[in-house]
């Protein structure tokens, strides 16, 4: 299958190029792409879809099978994608050996929405290992799905050192109130030229298990 016949985005509802299993039991469509997979994988990971399956429109109208597709609006075929490579493509579920992060955040898009309670656990504990900005904005990023306001203020609080090497995009990205904070708390803790180094990041260090920047004492 060529890359294009691979958007699900647009063309017509079609088979998917990878997880339209042969002897699954429940079709769903997403977009424009036919996934038909295991309904007890589902069901055992998301008590939303188990509900959803229980209704009497998924037994009616859109009862499942390939005439008649679960039609699930809102979402992505790549979210799906991501979240079936989890469930068929490893035995137990690791994020940090299955996908780029990329992939990740759509999956927890996919997990947070459909309340799969232990594959978002799973990613909120990946994302909160940060070693750099970019994760940092990852765990920003992630949550912002989950609506935690604690890992939102954590991921702002360590991008506080890189105020100066911040990009217009990532400015954006951040948001004006955010930015405003990491702006003003800048301004307030940081005291002298010496402490930031010539690529525009604070010397200090970041503090995993207290979660807290250190300033660096030069001597």
């Amino acid at each position: 299958m060529s890359d294009q016949n691979k958007d699900y985005s647009t063309g017509e509802p079609r088979h998917h190029h990878e997880f339209y299993i042969e002897d699954g039991n429940i079709a769903i469509q997403v977009q424009n792409a036919i996934f038909k997979v295991h309904h007890y994988h589902l069901a055992q990971r998301s008590s939303v879809l188990n509900e959803i399956f229980r209704t009497p429109q998924y037994q009616g109208c859109q009862d499942g099978t390939d005439a008649k597709p679960l039609v699930l609006s809102g979402d992505t075929a790549v979210g799906w994608e991501a979240l079936l490579g989890s469930i068929y493509g490893t035995k137990n579920f690791r994020p940090d050996n299955l996908m780029t992060d990329v992939q990740l955040i759509v999956l927890l898009r996919v997990a947070h929405k459909y309340c799969m309670e232990s594959i978002e656990a799973e990613l909120l504990s990946h994302f909160q290992i940060c070693k750099d900005k970019t994760s940092f904005f990852k765990l920003l990023d992630a949550a912002r799905i989950v609506g935690s306001e604690t890992l939102e203020k954590k991921a702002i609080g360590v991008l506080i050192p890189f105020k100066l090497s911040l990009t217009v995009g990532e400015a954006i990205r951040l948001g004006t109130e955010a930015f405003y904070e990491i702006i003003m708390s800048s301004n307030q803790n940081t005291t002298s030229s010496d402490e930031i180094c010539t690529c525009g990041r604070s010397l200090s260090t970041y503090c995993f298990p207290c979660t807290k920047w250190h300033r660096v004492i030069r001597s």
